[in-house]
């Protein structure tokens, strides 16, 4: 280990030592200090004159704070670097400068802004699909990869994309319920006359947001939603309702699963997966359960944890597994730089599984030990792909 000194006048990192070290992607030379006052030290890691790794975590401004994002995570991912011998700092596409970036870092308990160079890796945590296509945070990605600066995940999925390249791999087809991208209002219409109950999702949503279940049931309808239910409605009705959702994004319409239930409350599956070094693992997997007559089972829309020991029958690990690597495959080969993922499996009342969704940037796990496992291996990650061993 080496010492690093941040000068707390200038927002700059520097050097005591005296030999020439160098530091970021593009091995920005170290200066010397000019005091030794101000200073917050240190300790890194020395691999044959570079001092690293350096990871920088993108994400979106605030308006309350200098930046968004899950701020205990980051702070997490901090405080693991350095007891490491890595640094990380939080940025947002704004501060990119053509030769230095200006962030944040987590020390003595607060936020402290400073001048890094362009880090070894970048680790994309912006928020929302929405925030993901501004302008400035693909001009931020046009940068990075000018610069050949390595990130992941490259962005948020789009959920019919997804589903049209899971359908190609044959493995996974009994595990697929019919998903079909919303085009026609009589399309619709055939795919609720079809399978009775439907699930209506936006391609670029998250965290449950947007989701509309249809149900038929003799000649009247039951359209939910997070907000709201309406009973025995005509499909003009529902459609009314829907329409103007329909035609401000693109949705996709999911044939709805007999999912088991727990006390009346149905639940589902959500598994973390990482890659570490060249193998793909299942870092955890916790169980979410829906409120009583809830559509989706996300904490944030009134769902809630459920211990993975309580379910009956126990969860079948061997399909679970295939799964994982089987989908890992399809999204390494299709997009660059995937190291997570999470996947929301379904079982049904028959123990059938289905994948119902996979996510690009799984949000905190509420489990302590499948976070803290996940947080171990994502600082695993930094640094074997920042080529610190």
């Amino acid at each position: 280990m080496i010492q690093l000194d941040y000068h707390l006048p200038t927002k700059s990192f520097y050097y005591r030592g005296k030999k020439q070290l160098t530091w970021g992607y593009h091995q920005v030379p170290l200066p010397f200090p000019p005091s030794h006052s101000n200073c917050i030290r240190f300790s890194m890691i020395e691999q044959a004159g570079k001092i690293g790794p350096l990871v920088g975590i993108l994400t979106n401004t605030h308006s309350k704070r200098p930046f968004g994002g899950n701020l205990d995570y980051f702070q997490s991912i901090q405080i693991k670097m350095l007891a490491k011998g890595g640094l990380s700092f939080v940025f947002t596409s704004e501060r990119m400068k053509k030769n230095s970036i200006i962030g944040w870092m987590y020390v003595d308990k607060k936020w402290v802004e400073a001048i890094f160079p362009y880090p070894n890796m970048v680790y994309n945590r912006i928020s929302s699909p929405a925030i993901e296509n501004k302008p400035s945070t693909k001009e931020a990605f046009k940068k990075l990869q000018t610069e050949k600066i390595p990130y992941f995940n490259p962005s948020f999925f789009n959920k019919w994309e997804i589903t049209q390249l899971l359908q190609k791999e044959t493995t996974l087809h009994p595990f697929l319920p019919e998903t079909i991208l919303f085009q026609t209002k009589q399309q619709a219409a055939a795919f609720v006359e079809k399978h009775r109950h439907i699930y209506i999702k936006p391609v670029y949503g998250n965290k449950g947001n947007g989701i509309f279940t249809l149900k038929k049931k003799n000649n009247h309808y039951t359209l939910q939603s997070h907000q709201f239910k309406s009973d025995a409605l005509p499909f003009q009705s529902c459609w009314n309702i829907l329409n103007p959702y329909l035609q401000k994004e693109p949705y996709i319409l999911q044939k709805s699963v007999r999912l088991q239930t727990y006390n009346n409350c149905i639940f589902d599956f959500r598994v973390l997966a990482q890659k570490i070094n060249l193998n793909w693992i299942i870092t955890g997997i916790g169980i979410r359960m829906a409120k009583e007559k809830g559509i989706t089972t996300h904490v944030p829309k009134g769902g809630t944890v459920f211990p993975l020991n309580a379910v009956k029958p126990p969860i079948n690990f061997h399909i679970v597994h295939m799964l994982i690597k089987n989908s890992a495959a399809i999204l390494e080969k299709n997009y660059d730089n995937v190291k997570e993922f999470s996947m929301d499996i379904g079982r049904d009342k028959e123990g059938n599984y289905s994948i119902f969704e996979i996510n690009a940037k799984p949000m905190s796990f509420d489990e302590k030990n499948i976070q803290a496992k996940r947080m171990n291996n994502l600082i695993n990650i930094f640094f074997h792909e920042s080529g610190f061993q």
